[in-house]
């Protein structure tokens, strides 16, 4: 009996032993930089990384990696990043175009990149892009380290993997900035005016000219206290203008807005020349908007749209950017009759003490006084020797006459030299003393009148808008005495 308990125990040791050499045979030995990696919060990256299939970083070091220079080149470009005394920079780029934070962070994920699954030496290298067509990247740290490694194909459905070739092994990358691959012209700056006034206050355009083979006639824009919006068209025809307002959910983007804040999307030509900027619509543009914006001044240049899309220059940059439509469409395909107000001028009748109307044989007269009441004020209108009934006729006739529509603001050829009708509005209010006046003056045989503004034409008015208000004029008189 105690004989077969002895042979039992020494079964029991012999077992031990077994699974205590195979448990030792299948665990490689650890190098003294595995152990120190260990010893910290790597080793706990790294356990985290095996459990999930990942095995550690694509560029291993035993110390910390400080980069001093990549160089990268494949089929389409070449370049070389360098750290100087102020951080990295791409040799030969022009000055204040480069995204230094953006190099930074590129470089700064090169060095997490992940090793997701070894492939070993393959034969074979074109099916993972690894061949002729694959970005060769050489890379340097300030201990003299270096590696050379090939970038090939991204994985189907996953564009957070890539094939790499490292020491003659191929490696499924995870994490690998794929900037890097797309030349030189993926580190510029596309933010490229941000001249945007704070949250409190709006943006003001000093002043903006469009034009362009889009445009028949160059539109100008200025900054004026006279208007009630804060801004006139000069040209081509003289009046209020008003901007629609930002709306993302429409897909608007105002013009103040839009060329505050001017960003690309990417680069296509460095350096355009004269075939290149014709290639893009450019030598020739299909818009042009020169305006001075909270204290700069700037000038771009669009295209038409082309599949979604415009090709852009800025100022004396000679690179071509391509730009989201919604971007500068608000400008690009901005229309006089649209930016300039469907009224001739706006008068506040709150400040108005006249209005006279002039035809070519008749000249009525109004007189505006205000009776002020227990802090009421009572609006009285005069016409001759009576009183008018100013709330029930007089100011119902005058919002028709301030709202005659305009039907273009394209100047036509000619037209009558002796205007056919006067309107002349008195105001000492928010406009000044100066009058404000504006001549009808018929265009030959177009049924149709020129509109001038202080002399400056504003505008064509319809004839029959322009009667249908010179025929209310008399049922004002004959129909408004308050007696």
């Amino acid at each position: 009996m105690r004989r077969q308990q002895f042979k039992i125990a020494g079964l029991i040791l012999i077992l031990v032993a077994l699974v205590a050499a195979v448990v030792f045979l299948k665990t490689p030995p650890q190098t003294e930089g595995e152990e120190k990696e260990r010893d910290g919060d790597v080793t706990a990256q790294m356990e985290d990384n095996d459990a999930n299939g990942i095995h550690g970083k694509l560029l291993q070091s035993d110390s910390v990696i400080q980069i001093t220079e990549v160089s990268v080149e494949n089929d389409d470009d070449s370049y070389c990043i360098a750290r100087g005394e102020d951080g990295y920079t791409i040799r030969e780029f022009p000055e204040g175009r480069l995204d230094e934070d953006m190099l930074t962070d590129v470089l700064n994920l090169l060095l997490q990149v992940q090793v997701s699954e070894e492939l070993g030496e393959q034969e074979q290298l074109e099916q993972f892009g690894l061949g002729t067509g694959g970005t060769r990247v050489h890379m340097t740290d300030e201990n003299g380290a270096d590696w050379a490694f090939t970038v090939g194909d991204m994985l189907r459905g996953n564009e957070n993997m890539c094939y790499v070739l490292l020491k003659e092994q191929v490696y499924v990358a995870e994490g690998f900035p794929r900037r890097l691959c797309e030349g030189r012209k993926a580190f510029y700056k596309l933010n490229l005016i941000d001249v945007k006034a704070d949250k409190e206050t709006e943006n003001v355009l000093e002043y903006l000219t469009i034009g362009g083979t889009h445009f028949e006639e160059e539109i100008c824009i200025t900054q004026s206290p006279q208007s009630g919006s804060g801004y006139l068209m000069e040209a081509p025809a003289y009046g209020e203008v008003m901007f629609a307002e930002t709306d993302m959910t429409a897909q608007r983007i105002s013009i103040p807005d839009s060329l505050s804040g001017v960003t690309a999307e990417a680069v296509i030509y460095e350096n355009a020349d004269t075939d290149e900027r014709k290639e893009c619509g450019l030598e020739e543009p299909y818009a042009v908007a020169e305006y001075g914006i909270n204290g700069e001044r700037h000038t771009i240049r669009v295209s038409d749209v082309c599949e979604g899309r415009r090709y852009m220059m800025v100022d004396e940059d000679p690179a071509i950017y391509t730009v989201e439509e919604i971007r500068v469409n608000a400008w690009a395909d901005a229309s006089a009759d649209h930016l300039r107000t469907a009224y001739l001028w706006l008068v506040d009748v709150t400040g108005l003490d006249r209005l006279v109307i002039e035809t070519e044989g008749s000249r009525y007269e109004y007189r505006i006084e205000r009776q002020k009441q227990d802090g009421d004020e009572t609006l009285r209108v005069y016409y001759e020797d009576k009183e008018l009934d100013a709330d029930g006729v007089w100011l119902p006739f005058y919002q028709q006459l301030l709202g005659m529509p305009i039907l273009s603001t394209k100047k036509p050829p000619a037209w009558e030299e002796q205007p056919e009708y006067t309107i002349t509005y008195y105001n000492s209010g928010q406009n000044g003393k100066e009058p404000v006046v504006i001549e009808l003056c018929r265009e030959p045989d177009s049924g149709r009148y020129a509109a001038l503004l202080n002399g400056r034409f504003a505008g064509v008015l319809r004839e029959d808008t322009v009667k249908a208000v010179m025929e209310s004029v008399d049922k004002v008189n004959r129909d408004g005495d308050k007696r």
